[in-house]
């Protein structure tokens, strides 16, 4: 049976394509077989390369903290006096989260009636005066390019931006989305109408713009200011990802769910009927290789994400099958060949023992190959995402290939074109004239410009665009913006505040009112063994849960391996193993150690190990097959968790190690020591006793359904998509229901849940309701939770930003 893969959220951060930015965890927890976009707008997959946006959970029960009070305090009388959006159009976002009841003018909001009428009150904590007009990206993906203006896709903002190159200062327009992630399914004004992961993007005549929306799974049209989906009439439970246009038959070449797509378009923007012209039937259930030769429906493929077209061939790449392929436009059978790479290689050196950087196309040794561009002499670009790297195989026949961007040791080494070092890379695109390759620079927030790529030239990097790095060293936190938020921990009495973005693989540190950047400014890969590393100087990392436990917390670090204890806030914060061996390959999911007991945990590999959580001196997570980890006194044992999933015998009670979770993505530790564990992809909450016996406590197995948010047996009640989980140290467990927009509070003692914040339908986007009943509030996708003193800490998938409810 194929291993359960645990959700994550994403993905990126993302390892990406071309224009094509995509989200491998979308992509691969299709492939698990879970149902995770049950809104439009999940963010719940395999904790598998650079995108994951998943909750971390925390139980904090120390004394109340005037220092972060102050804070909360200090931005709610900002929120109060925010000024209006830079761009105040008719169709700019009338709500996003700044709806402060009626008062005087001088009198700034609070919770005090609220909380005197002994009803939960909800107020804003960081982002909520974040604009999504602001011109700096968090987390620049998808490009497309004309002659005069770089479009720039910024999945951790839920926008699409414009820049018009050469011009100083920067003025950018913001073209598509509010700022909150969401879906439409019948569209409306660009800037007010929300917009999910977008992918790519590709340039239409006469100005359209085609965007790949990944979590909507559509493909979606802006012109004249509106947006609205293409009515494809094809089905793509996994991407789109990948975009093309051949404007010589008005065809649209779309990559989805393990397949390649045609689409016929007309000159007044009619949609002729798509047909599957490569991939298997099965699609995203039976990824391979079968070898070239084979008509195109017949050829397995690995994930095709990137595609571009030219006059005599579709490259596409094959991500992973390490390989860029093709097949001949004119022939009927569309036959595959394999046209760069042959084995992958996800550690070592992609161009082997070659002296000179360059290397016959066929022998490369590639990582994930993630999209694909022609220029405008007959060169082929692509990029590895696991060396960070763009290739180019160069014109006059078209053997040789070299590295024009990256360096062939990998991340963060200096490039040989000027010395600039380059991480992860969030898209491509050729220029207007396809002389030149643009990329967007993840890691340093900006878009580089490849030039000079001519046989026998020297390959020359230049800044294109460089708006400025979000946030800087030290800004208020009322405008932090998190893209994606997958963690959130309390430290040091609440006096400091842990959130990590899983968008741009940061971990940010607010205290005393203010934000910055603790984890994912550097550019340093840790070695296998380190200890003591200050995690400033670590490069963009997926980051899948926090635990906070008094001064110390503990990161879930699945790309690189391990388990991480953030020692030493705050003044000489230190990363500290707890289990695993730091390994660029666990960017691929290349890395299990095997033994399940009683192991050293830190001498163990662990494929992608994340969501941790600290008590007592013990940690538990859980890892890529839904098992549950323990370690106490530096060993790891398997402690829940099967591998597989399967049916509850009668009475509903099994052992836990045979429990048949479907993922493991966030836990507490209740009365008498009950372990409680998020399963998002089977719907409900476990609980694992003190014997070791595991049950369902909230949720019904494997049903959604019925949702409701009255009082009632909590095993009665349907969970959406329960994602994060937090403690009060009494006697509620509270579960953030991501999809349904909703918290919901468990009274352990009676078995009954009821909901606690969140009204609105689950497709609402724009979070609102500030300082009035946290039950009737509207929440942007919950996925992240923190318990202190009285006060539930909710961090917003979809929004970025953090609010509190405090309970009377």
């Amino acid at each position: 049976m194929k291993p359960r893969v645990p959700l994550a959220l994403v993905l990126p951060a993302v390892a990406v394509i071309s224009c094509n930015v995509y989200d491998p965890a979308l992509l691969d927890r299709r492939d698990a077989g879970a149902d995770v976009t049950r809104d439009g707008n999940s963010d719940r997959g395999p904790v598998s390369d650079l995108a994951t946006d998943r909750p971390g959970d925390v139980t904090d029960a120390g004394p109340r903290s005037d220092a972060m009070d102050a804070s909360v305090t200090d931005g709610a009388a900002r929120d109060a006096s925010v000024d209006a959006p830079l761009d105040a159009r008719s169709d700019a976002p009338s709500d996003l989260g700044r709806d402060v009841p009626d008062v005087p003018a001088d009198v700034p909001p609070s919770c005090s009636a609220t909380l005197a009428m002994g009803t939960p009150c909800i107020e804003p904590v960081t982002g909520h005066r974040w604009s999504p007009d602001e011109p700096r990206l968090l987390a620049p993906g998808a490009l497309a390019v004309t002659a005069d203006r770089l479009y720039v896709s910024d999945p951790g903002g839920a926008r699409v931006m414009a820049y018009d190159l050469g011009v100083s200062p920067i003025a950018p327009v913001r073209l598509a989305g509010t700022g909150v992630a969401g879906s439409s399914l019948v569209g409306g004004p660009a800037r007010s109408t929300p917009l999910g992961a977008i992918a790519s993007m590709v340039l239409l005549p006469g100005g359209t713009v085609l965007l790949a929306d990944q979590e909507a799974h559509q493909v979606l049209r802006l012109r004249d200011g509106r947006v609205e989906p293409l009515p494809l009439a094809l089905s793509l439970p996994a991407g789109p990802f990948g975009l093309a246009y051949a404007p010589d038959t008005r065809e649209l070449f779309v990559t989805g769910d393990n397949r390649i797509h045609v689409v016929p378009l007309d000159a007044d923007g009619g949609v002729g009927a798509a047909s599957t012209v490569v991939g298997q039937l099965c699609g995203g259930a039976c990824p391979g290789f079968n070898g070239d030769g084979r008509e195109g429906t017949g050829t397995a493929l690995a994930h095709p994400v990137g595609v571009d077209v030219d006059t005599t061939y579709v490259y596409f790449s094959d991500r992973d099958n390490c390989r860029v392929r093709r097949y001949r436009r004119d022939d009927p059978m569309r036959r595959v060949e394999t046209f760069a790479g042959s084995t992958c290689e996800l550690a070592g050196d992609p161009l082997g023992d070659s002296t000179t950087g360059f290397v016959p196309r066929e022998a490369l040794r590639l990582g994930r190959v993630t999209d694909v561009r022609y220029g405008v002499d007959g060169s082929i670009y692509f990029v590895d995402a696991t060396h960070c790297a763009v290739f180019q195989v160069v014109a006059r026949a078209l053997t040789t290939a070299r590295i024009v961007l990256g360096s062939r040791y990998g991340c963060n080494q200096p490039t040989g074109s000027g010395g600039i070092t380059i991480g992860r890379i969030g898209g491509i695109a050729m220029s207007a004239d396809r002389s030149a390759v643009y990329v967007s620079d993840l890691q340093q927030q900006r878009v580089l410009r490849v030039e000079n790529t001519a046989m026998g030239g020297s390959p020359r990097v230049v800044v294109a665009l460089a708006p400025g790095a979000f946030p800087s060293a030290d800004e208020d936190a009322s405008g932090l913006r998190a893209g994606r938020p997958s963690g959130l921990a309390l430290l040091n009495d609440r006096a400091t505040m842990l959130l990590s973005g899983s968008a741009e693989g940061r971990v940010y540190r607010v205290d005393n009112g203010r934000s910055r950047v603790l984890l994912g400014a550097g550019t340093v890969s840790p070695a296998a063994t380190g200890d003591a590393i200050d995690p400033a100087t670590l490069p963009p990392t997926s980051v899948a849960g926090l635990a906070g436990d008094g001064t110390h917390a503990l990161l879930g670090m699945p790309e690189r391996g391990v388990i991480a204890d953030l020692l030493g806030l705050p003044t000489a914060p230190r990363l500290r193993r707890v289990a695993g061996r730091y390994s660029d390959a666990a960017l691929d999911g290349g890395v299990d150690g095997g033994a399940d007991a009683g192991s050293a945990a830190t001498e163990m590999g662990f494929e992608l190990p994340a969501w941790p959580f600290t008590q007592t001196g013990q940690t538990w997570f859980s890892d890529a097959r839904a098992r549950v980890w323990r370690v106490t006194s530096g060993s790891a044992a398997v402690i829940a968790g099967s591998g597989a999933t399967g049916e509850l015998p009668d009475g509903g009670v099994v052992p836990a190690r045979s429990a048949p979770f479907g993922s493991a993505v966030a836990f507490a530790v209740g009365r008498a020591g009950t372990l409680y564990v998020a399963d998002p992809e089977r719907y409900v909450v476990w609980s694992i006793d003190g014997a070791e016996q595991a049950r369902v406590a909230a949720g019904v197995l494997d049903r959604p359904s019925p949702l409701g948010d009255a009082p009632a047996l909590a095993t009665s009640l349907g969970l959406a998509e329960p994602v994060a989980l937090a403690y009060d140290g009494a006697d509620t467990l509270f579960i953030a229901d991501a999809s349904a927009n909703r918290v919901r509070a468990v009274t352990l003692s009676t078995g009954r849940m009821t909901t606690l914040a969140g009204s609105g339908p689950a497709s609402a986007a724009a979070p609102g309701g500030d300082y009035g009943p946290a039950s009737a509030a509207t929440l942007a996708r919950p996925t992240a939770l923190a318990w202190s003193a009285g006060r539930l800490y909710v961090a917003e998938g979809a929004s970025g930003r953090v609010r509190m409810v405090t309970l009377p």
